[in-house]
């Protein structure tokens, strides 16, 4: 059985082998961490297509924590 999904690819010369997004250097661990802080779908889709590097995401406000 492959496990590995269309859209999800493996390559030992990128980073370090872990699962990305194909064509893409994003990693499948980034884009869950995404969604665990509160972004949608939509929202990695709308920041992906403005085609911002992953490293300016180091800093995103998180959506999940509200304050007070």
């Amino acid at each position: 059985m492959n496990a590995e999904q269309p859209s999800i690819t493996l390559d030992p010369n990128v980073s370090a082998g872990k699962p990305i997004i194909r064509g893409t250097r994003i990693s499948v661990e980034f884009v869950i961490g995404l969604m665990a802080d509160g972004w949608s779908e939509a929202d990695i889709l709308v920041v992906r297509s403005q085609r911002l590097a992953p490293k300016r995401w180091v800093n995103r406000p998180t959506k999940s924590k509200a304050s007070g």
